[in-house]
């Protein structure tokens, strides 16, 4: 048998070469690929800013729906929802005027305080207007207010702290 020319041989070894590295490309391409997954941690981000935007609009038509029944019955807001009320706007303003600074890096903890202004306005809010309610039946707006009123949160404690 006569020996392989230099040109012959590296082309014989470029082929087995390319096809064992195809072969092998397969078989990881084929077995071994691992379907990409989201990241959990991304995924479970996605879902908790999903949840919490749903929450603050249910709290923000409760108090729009609170807000109707003491509309229609002003002397039945107490000192206290009035004053809570004023903190949630201020909090909502103070939260406004951060979130257009692009220096702050305080953003999201004035908006978890304008939340909380506004849940304590709900609960505190929601008491009176539930107390409203019973004695709606000459007042047909007040009627149609308190048929939408959602049901009454626990209210929060006298310190602002909740145990």
């Amino acid at each position: 048998m006569a020996p392989l020319e230099s040109s012959t041989f590296s082309r014989l070894f470029r082929r087995a070469t390319a096809g064992l590295i195809i072969s092998g490309l397969l078989g990881v391409a084929i077995g071994m690929v691992v379907p990409a997954q989201a990241d959990p941690t991304e995924e479970y981000a996605i879902k908790q800013d999903a949840f919490d935007a749903h929450r603050k609009a249910r709290v923000f038509t409760s108090v729009n729906q609170v807000l109707a029944v003491l509309r229609a019955q002003p002397a039945s807001a107490s000192q206290r929802c009035l004053e809570s009320i004023k903190q949630m706007h201020e909090a909502r303003h103070q939260a406004a005027e951060i979130a257009e600074d692009p220096h702050s890096g305080h953003t999201e903890l004035a908006q978890d305080v304008a939340d909380s202004a506004t849940e304590d306005a709900l609960a505190i809010c929601g008491a009176d207007a539930h107390a409203a309610c019973p004695g709606s039946a000459g007042n047909p707006a007040l009627v149609a207010a308190c048929a939408s009123l959602p049901p009454t949160p626990p209210p929060p404690a006298e310190d602002g702290m909740e145990y």
